[in-house]
C-alpha cells in the first residue's frame, strides 16, 4: 500500500505539472489571438479565456484525489486513470 500510494503521488506530481504547461501552452496560443482582436475587447477576451482554463485546470485536479485514505483497489484504479489525464 506504501509503495502504491508514494507511486501515485509521483504520478499525480507529474500530471500536475504536464496540465500546468499544458495551460500556459494553451494561454499562449490563444493570448496571440486575442492580440489580433480590436483594444477594447482583448480584456473581457482575455478573462473569458482565463476562466475556461480555470475551470478545465480544476476538472482534470479533481479527478485526482489525495491518497491519504484509499484502499490498495482504490489506488490502483487511480494509477491507471492518473496516466491517461492530459490537457
Amino acid at each position: 500500500l506504501k509503495k502504491r500510494r508514494a507511486e501515485y503521488n509521483a504520478l499525480k506530481a507529474k500530471a500536475k505539472k504536464a496540465i500546468t504547461v499544458g495551460k500556459k501552452a494553451h494561454y499562449d496560443r490563444e493570448n496571440s489571438k486575442i492580440k489580433k482582436l480590436p483594444v477594447k475587447e482583448r480584456k473581457a477576451a482575455r478573462q473569458k479565456l482565463k476562466a475556461e482554463l480555470k475551470e478545465k485546470q480544476q476538472t482534470l485536479l479533481k479527478q485526482m484525489p489525495a491518497a491519504g485514505r484509499l484502499t490498495l483497489q482504490h489506488l490502483v484504479a487511480l494509477i491507471s486513470k492518473v496516466n491517461k489525464v492530459k490537457w
